[in-house]
């Protein structure tokens, strides 16, 4: 790579072209490209480094790997002369005042995005701040000689940060229940949100953080449901100092009579879902996957006004009926022949989109030998206790004496219902009433 281009050097600064020529000042020059260089600091000529992103962009070199990261500094693609840059990541440059609130923020939109992952429930978070100071005391500049008799004066205070706390919805964590080991999650991780397009999340900065690592390992192995994790600036004070205090030291008009920055550290306490928790949404949310009428039918249970809300199944029924079955027709002719209220009166009693489809071709083409099978029926985990659940069955009865589609709710509790969530699908409408209980298959389901 060329030697006009960073490659990930942690401290660099971009200094313009005259200093690398000769001139009547090449002696100073000379000297503080030194002292920058040994504060660990790598120095460029800006207008070669300018000129060569400018050619690589212009003919994308894919290959490169600067191409692929584009280097950044302070979210630009060229950086600012006599600016003190440190790299956080993948070719990613902010200058000193900044680089401590960018890598917090970073940080911390990665902890949360993999906590969400992990099944997190809350998060609770206080911050210590630190303020450091350094003062001008005395002295001169001296373009000849470096002034011996300038001092400052370090000042350290810690101070009482913001604290807070924030609530997160129960999805299911799939990429946490489906992986069998901490190789899968890391992968699972990879594929969900390793390859977002942006840098909020980067899968080799998670890699290389040994922080974020062990908290992924202690979830998952551990199945921790309460974890702390810190966050913590870097003090990078006197590298900002030094690197002014060089340019003073040669004599260069640089003003300074105070710094200031700031360093914090988060201390984040995570509390999780417990994993019965967590797979009993994940049963919810497979439901909902295979059939669309579950959410729509869980909107009605919510509402209190049951006559208003049943027109949210009469409308799906009406939709249905015409975009799957062709009997759309039919169906509006058998609510114009029947008694007001009939046809609501059993959208009332639906609770899977297989038992509306069994409905409507039984009713509509009065033909038995038509009707599929039910495509799934589901237990419902009722809460006990604090860790004792029982599966109450929905079992679908085909009619009554009425000729009217109706359910019932089996109150008996079952036996051995441990890790026992769903209920497999009847296998034809005369033994609708024998469900048999059987575990989610997780591997059926896809990972949002």
């Amino acid at each position: 790579m060329s030697n006009n281009i960073p490659s990930n050097d942690k401290y660099i600064i971009f200094l313009k072209p005259h200093y690398f020529k000769k001139n009547f000042l090449k002696s100073i020059y000379r000297k503080l490209i030194k002292n920058l260089e040994l504060k660990g600091i790598t120095v460029f000529n800006i207008e070669k480094s300018v000129n060569e992103l400018k050619r690589m962009y212009k003919y994308r070199n894919t290959s490169s790997p600067i191409i692929k990261n584009k280097l950044m500094f302070d979210d630009y693609l060229y950086p600012s002369i006599n600016t003190l840059y440190i790299h956080l990541f993948n070719g990613i440059y902010y200058n000193d005042t900044i680089y401590n609130k960018k890598k917090l923020e970073i940080e911390r939109e990665m902890l949360f995005l993999l906590a969400g992952k992990l099944g997190v429930q809350y998060i609770s978070y206080n911050t210590d701040i630190t303020e450091t100071t350094i003062t001008k005391m005395q002295g001169g500049v001296n373009i000849k000689k470096i002034d011996l008799l300038t001092n400052f004066n370090k000042t350290i205070t810690h101070l009482k940060g913001i604290s807070g706390k924030e609530e997160y919805l129960n999805r299911g964590a799939p990429v946490y229940l489906k992986s069998n080991n901490l190789q899968e999650v890391e992968q699972n991780i990879k594929d969900r949100i390793g390859t977002m397009n942006s840098n909020v999340f980067n899968y080799d900065f998670y890699k290389q953080s040994i922080k974020l690592e062990s908290f992924v390992y202690k979830r998952f192995e551990f199945k921790m449901l309460n974890l702390e994790y810190m966050i913590d600036t870097d003090d990078i004070s006197d590298i900002s100092f030094s690197t002014k205090a060089a340019f003073m030291d040669v004599g260069l008009n640089l003003l300074f009579d105070k710094n200031i920055s700031y360093n914090e550290k988060i201390t984040y306490k995570l509390e999780f879902f417990t994993d019965m928790e967590l797979k009993k949404e994940f049963g919810k949310i497979q439901r909902d996957y295979i059939d669309p009428f579950y959410s729509i039918r869980e909107l009605y249970d919510l509402m209190d006004n049951k006559d208003k809300a049943v027109h949210l199944i009469c409308e799906y029924i009406m939709k249905l009926s015409n975009t799957e079955l062709n009997l759309g027709n039919k169906l509006s002719e058998f609510i114009k022949n029947s008694e007001p209220g009939m046809f609501e009166s059993i959208c009332h009693q639906f609770q899977s989109t297989s038992q509306i489809k069994n409905w409507l071709l039984k009713t509509l083409n009065n033909n038995i030998e038509e009707l599929p099978k039910i495509e799934s029926i589901y237990a419902v985990p009722i809460k006990q206790s604090e860790n004792e659940f029982i599966i109450r069955p929905i079992n679908i009865i085909e009619e009554d004496f009425n000729n009217r589609l109706y359910t019932k709710v089996n109150n008996i509790e079952e036996p051995n219902t441990e890790n026992i969530e769903t209920i497999t699908p009847a296998p034809s409408i005369s033994s609708m009433i024998s469900c048999v209980i059987r575990e989610i298959n997780t591997d059926e389901i896809e990972i949002n």
